[in-house]
Formats: structure tokens, sequence, C-alpha cells
């Protein structure tokens, strides 16, 4: 089953993190692990995350690679593991710590 995410939904307010659960955390940094990994590679189609799947399969944490990708119709960032094809779509990414595009000033 996919897993969409509005990552802002992990931020407070100010869109910094809050106090989370050990749980949420380890979450959010799996997910922002590759947001970082999508938007460094923000103009390539896929990019591989350095990070390890974290879905369970038989019960075993599966420890496939992940790919990342932005969707150039709705800027969401796209991501499956090559192993188990546990997936998901990022949305709200824009603007959070996690976004590494480069940005020229002007």
């Amino acid at each position: 089953m996919t897993m969409v995410t509005n990552i802002r939904h992990f931020l407070d307010e100010e869109d910094e993190i809050p106090d989370l659960p050990l749980e949420a955390k380890a979450l959010l940094s799996f997910l922002g692990s590759i947001v970082e990994a999508a938007t460094i590679a923000y103009d390539r189609p896929v990019t591989l995350v350095d990070v390890k799947c974290r879905a369970t399969v038989d019960g075993k944490t599966c420890l496939g690679e992940i790919e990342a990708w932005v969707y150039a119709e709705d800027n969401n960032i796209g991501w499956e593991c090559l192993e188990c094809e546990d997936d998901g779509i990022i949305s709200e990414w824009v603007g959070t710590i996690w976004d590494r595009r480069d940005y020229v000033c002007h």
C-alpha cells in the first residue's frame, strides 16, 4: 500500500520539528532523507537514497535500496524500495528543512 505523506504534518507552526514520539521521529528521518536526496538530484529523473527500506516483510525489516524522483506535474516526491516495492508519495516539502535544491539568488 502506498504511503501518502504531507511532510508538513510533522512540523509545528514555525516549520520546526516538535518533540515527537520515537516512532514518529524515525519515520520523519526516513522521509526527510528521501526529500533531501530527491531535491539534491532535483533535475535527475531518479536517484538512489542513502537510507535503507524500513518496511517489514515476513517479520523481517527489508533493507532494500530506495529510489526517489520528483513528479513534474505536481512537484510531489515519489519513492519506492527496489527490493520489496514499498512505496510512497511526499507532498508539501518545498521550503522545508529537507529541501536541498540549489537556489540561485539574483
